[in-house]
């Protein structure tokens, strides 16, 4: 539904699966996301804070409250999620890229973390490769 801009009614959807199974993660992140695509973006932090509390090790919600953190302007509660994003999944592109979005964009730099982890001096290393 949201790749067909169905953005409404995919949230409706998404709200009825959690009056259903409220617990249930994944809907969260969902409805974050479909929130996100419609501009609500601190209606899906709230969602992503959600599944984040119900399932922390989930990658790709880490992804996903990042982007919206730095939608925000929240750049350094940005990073810190794309950080937690590379230590669960270090092979993920899309974080890899969406790194390079936020150093291209701002002033921002990844020395300001003690990036002793693989994953994000990895990324520092291909962001300065480009």
């Amino acid at each position: 539904m949201l790749e067909k801009g169905r953005v409404d009614e995919a949230i409706g959807y998404y709200q009825t699966a959690l009056k259903l199974k409220p617990n249930d993660s994944g809907a969260h992140n969902n409805l974050g996301f479909a929130l996100f695509k419609k501009g609500n973006v601190d209606d899906a932090i709230a969602e992503y804070q959600k599944a984040l509390k119900l399932q922390p090790g989930d990658p790709g919600v880490h992804h996903n409250y990042g982007l919206a953190l730095f939608k925000e302007g929240l750049t350094d509660q940005a990073m810190l999620q794309y950080q937690k994003a590379l230590e669960l999944k270090p092979d993920d592109a899309e974080v890899h890229n969406d790194i390079a979005s936020v150093l291209s964009k701002t002033a921002w730099r990844l020395e300001r973390f003690n990036i002793g982890d693989a994953p994000l001096k990895s990324s520092l290393n291909i962001c300065r490769a480009k």
